[in-house]
């Protein structure tokens, strides 16, 4: 038996949240033993699907025994949010280049040859962060009278430091488990509190759980993640997770990347001396005052660093934010978006459901698609004096190709048309793109008033 639906907009209502105009079904379900088909029980399941930070309430009444009371029911979907075990993890630091070398020039005491380990008699440690350098047949300019007797030689020792003395974390991460955060309130139908709960759902493979006498179930959209797998990093003194640069694995040491220059089990640096050869180079400008150039190939500076983005800002249209938790080894990212998911509140009894809405609002908006660049194709719309749920479509060459709902985060009000409307940005993926051949409209509605822009 299905139950009659009444659609209201109520404005003096006591309520916290604005209640969205999502399609809400209501079905008594009875069952029955399974030899003697007796009724064994009758329940009420109210279905309807709910989207990230979308409140869906309603009332459902006492059955005809007067067996349960009349209340109200409000399900905030409050956030998601990706949970990311790390699977390896170092310690880095930006390398600095502290050069030493000497210059033997032709017919004076030996100082420099192949056999000189540089490093040991620079003074600097002997447990692979040092390199030595030795460099034949060089010109033996600012050797004087000895110049014509032979080939200057050159000796190096090479080492790094930490550029700014600055610590960084570099983390691997993979699939993540994935769960939402609901808000159940329940109250009276004078506006009494019963009971309010914040609990979690697995979001993933879907959830069953009973708050207080109400079964709760999600059934989740599918597998969605908000960044790819792979190696991020950050500084080791804040929670602020980077990406945008190549990143060396934990065992992995290539000069080019960030990460060669780790810190080992004894907090002391480490990095793979072959790897300097290749790209360093030494030469003379006056080997009696041991003047020496010294290149590199590589870019030792904190470029890389510079030009490293935040997750959020790296992954605007999906992330809202990203946190690590190094003690867990856990980086936590919140979604920006979220497919909207099927939600059911069964009770017990037969009973009947009325929904409640609040009014929705905005005073313009503005969009803007855009071309990331993952190759994402993102729909930037930011509404001004909004508050609510808002739906839109874009049309190309009149016909409708994308639709979304997204919801404003406005200041609570005991009167939800008393809610203070704000500005607000939001970012949507898109898979069709408009051409210049064909009209392209974006029109964003709540359900009462619309605005159009076409261009």
């Amino acid at each position: 038996m299905l139950f009659l639906l009444l659609f209201l907009h109520l404005s003096t209502e006591v309520r916290s949240n604005i209640c969205s105009k999502n399609v809400l079904f209501a079905e008594e379900v009875v069952q029955l033993y399974d030899q003697d088909r007796r009724t064994k029980t009758k329940e009420t399941s109210v279905t309807f699907n709910i989207g990230l930070k979308e409140t869906v309430c309603f009332e459902i009444s006492g059955d005809a025994n007067n067996n349960y009371k009349n209340e109200k029911y409000e399900l905030t979907f409050v956030d998601v949010e990706s949970i990311f075990t790390y699977k390896n993890s170092y310690d880095f630091a930006v390398g600095k280049p502290d050069v030493t070398c000497i210059c033997d020039c032709p017919g004076l005491e030996d100082h420099c040859s192949p056999n000189r380990n540089s490093c040991v008699e620079d003074g600097r440690r002997q447990d692979g962060t040092c390199y030595n350098y030795y460099k034949g047949d060089e010109v033996s300019d600012g050797c004087g009278i000895f110049s014509p007797m032979g080939s200057a030689e050159i000796c190096c020792s090479i080492g790094f430091e930490p550029f700014d003395n600055e610590r960084y974390r570099a983390f691997e991460i993979s699939t993540p488990v994935t769960r939402g955060s609901f808000h159940l309130e329940t109250s009276t139908k004078g506006g009494t509190p019963v009971f309010n709960r914040t609990f979690a759902a697995d979001l993933d493979k879907g959830s069953k759980l009973f708050i207080e006498s109400v079964a709760v179930s999600f059934e989740t959209p599918g597998k969605t993640i908000p960044i790819p797998d792979g190696w991020y990093f950050g500084r080791a003194t804040s929670t602020e997770v980077l990406t945008n640069v190549k990143i060396n694995g934990l065992n992995e040491w290539d000069i080019n990347r960030l990460g060669w220059l780790k810190y080992d089990d004894v907090d002391e640096l480490q990095y793979l001396p072959t790897e300097v050869k290749p790209v360093f180079s030494a030469n003379t400008v006056n080997c009696k005052e041991n003047a020496v150039d010294v290149k590199f190939a590589s870019d030792y500076s904190n470029r890389q660093i510079v030009e490293a983005k935040s997750l959020e800002e790296y992954y605007a249209s999906t992330v809202e934010s990203a946190v690590r938790m190094d003690n867990k080894r856990d980086l936590v990212v919140s979604f920006r978006q979220f497919d909207k998911m099927k939600a059911m509140l069964t009770f017990s009894g037969a009973r009947s459901v009325v929904q409640h809405y609040s009014h929705s609002s905005f005073s313009d908006f503005m969009g803007i698609a855009v071309l990331d660049k993952h190759s994402n194709r993102v729909l930037n719309i930011t509404v001004y004096q909004a508050k609510g749920t808002l739906h839109g479509t874009m049309k190309i060459g009149g016909e409708s190709v994308e639709s979304f709902d997204f919801t404003m985060e406005n200041i609570g009000s005991t009167d939800p048309d008393a809610v203070e409307p704000t500005d607000y940005t939001n970012y949507i993926q898109i898979t069709q793109w408009c051409s210049n051949s064909a009209k392209t409209e974006l029109c964003l509605h709540t359900g009462i008033a619309q605005k159009r822009s076409a261009r």
